[in-house]
């Protein structure tokens, strides 16, 4: 630019002629020729400035394209520039945003890996080359709660442990440096357990989350109430036991599902009621099914106490009412009792077993065999007081053939009386009342 702003050689011309027209006249010449001469000179200078004017006006403008030239390529390299600078620009920020994010602290708490491990929201089964899982029932804590002897019902409760394999929920401990996390139960996949020949099933998580392990175990208790059907043998009740399966599954008939495997098993509440549970275990049949054999026991003291004692005890007690004298009509109200009584154990009975089974209780037959021998000895001391009363047990009256048989004071009865003919071979039958 400051070879541009640089004084232009006609520019330096000019001044000469204008220093050169600026000559003292004060030289002896003579006025004329002076003149003339300064004409001519003034002339040939003009004619001069307008060649070299002509010569140096394209040399003067050449230096101004080329400045006019240069200052487009460098409007050119200022606007490459200015690029360049805008994409150094972004690409700062964007480094300083990796850095930025890369220097910020990730969250590696407890809630932040579950929130991360139950954000797929994967709520399917584990899936294998055999669509079967195995779960590992690490401890069963069983218990009878109750049994029905009239249905041939049982119910029980098990409280299990159950551990299977996840890959899914699995994490590195490098990033998240704990072991195990708490995860909401309905937020992952848990084994679906079901019991084959039960009437019914009630399954309850017996906690509302699942413990998650880092290499993909998952443990889960849950607590099932189970009732089962069960053919117990009451042949010898109350004195009698027997043997119950209950089959755990968790597969479908298709076969694919959980294949179960028991380790411990507690008995708990085992002297509780009136059955007493005697073992329980574990056994797998042929099929690879497996299932629970519960062996029960009834504690048999309340029955006897309740059934057994009071059917002998009023046995006795009717054994022992012949002693009673035939008159007055007190044995025949104390046997009448005794059957009321015995007809009301009946009843207990009868709401206690079954109606009707392959194999009948034997208490049954012992209550039916005393009831008929109540109702016997009843019938015998009813016929005792009518012998023992009139001499014989004909049910019917006649009337004398005189007409006036003798009265008890020694007067004569009134004729047609009617009176008692009893093993008197004089008396002859005119008129029978039942």
């Amino acid at each position: 630019m400051r070879g541009v702003q640089k004084t232009c050689p006609v520019q330096k011309r000019n001044r000469g002629l204008e220093n050169t027209s600026k000559t003292p006249q004060s030289q002896n010449r003579p006025a004329a020729s002076k003149g003339l001469r300064t004409g001519l000179l003034k002339r040939k200078a003009v004619g001069r400035q307008d060649k070299f004017v002509g010569e140096l006006s394209t040399n003067c403008r050449a230096p101004i394209q080329r400045g006019a030239g240069v200052t487009a390529q460098n409007g050119k390299r200022a606007k490459m520039g200015a690029d360049n600078l805008g994409f150094l620009t972004g690409l700062l920020i964007l480094l300083h945003l990796t850095v930025s994010v890369a220097t910020v602290p990730p969250c590696v708490t407890r809630r932040c890996l579950s929130e991360e491990l139950i954000h797929p929201a994967i709520r399917s089964q584990p899936q294998t080359d055999s669509c079967n899982v195995n779960v590992f029932l690490q401890h069963i804590v069983y218990q009878t709660v109750d049994v029905d002897t009239k249905k041939l019902l049982f119910t029980s409760t098990l409280k299990m442990l159950m551990l299977w394999e996840d890959p899914a929920l699995a994490w590195n401990t490098s990033v998240y440096p704990y072991d195990k996390v708490m995860l909401p139960v309905t937020e992952v996949w848990t084994p679906h357990l079901y019991v084959k020949n039960a009437i019914t099933t009630v399954l309850d998580p017996n906690i509302s989350d699942v413990m998650v392990f880092s290499n993909g175990s998952v443990a889960h208790q849950i607590l099932m109430h189970v009732t089962v059907g069960c053919d117990i043998n009451l042949f010898a009740f109350p004195y009698t036991g027997d043997s119950c399966p209950v089959y755990l599954d968790g597969r479908t008939p298709e076969g694919c599902g959980s294949i179960i495997t028991i380790g411990t098993i507690v008995p708990k509440g085992i002297e509780r009621g009136d059955w007493r549970t005697d073992s329980v275990e574990d056994i797998t049949d042929p099929n690879g099914y497996t299932y629970l054999w519960v062996t029960m026991s009834i504690r048999s003291f309340n029955p006897t106490v309740t059934l057994v004692l009071p059917s002998v005890l009023i046995m006795l007690a009717d054994m022992a009412s012949f002693s009673l004298p035939l008159g007055g009509g007190e044995r025949i109200s104390f046997k009448v009792t005794l059957v009321l009584s015995f007809v009301m154990f009946l009843v207990i009975l009868s709401g206690t077993l079954t109606g009707d089974s392959l194999c009948s209780p034997l208490i049954r037959y012992h209550f039916c065999l005393c009831l008929v021998s109540l109702v016997v000895t009843m019938i015998q001391s009813m016929l005792l007081i009518r012998l023992a009363a009139d001499g014989s047990l004909l049910p019917f009256r006649c009337r004398t053939r005189g007409g006036k048989p003798p009265s008890p004071e020694g007067n004569e009865a009134p004729a047609g009386a009617i009176v008692y003919v009893g093993t008197n071979p004089d008396c002859v039958v005119n008129h029978l009342e039942f």
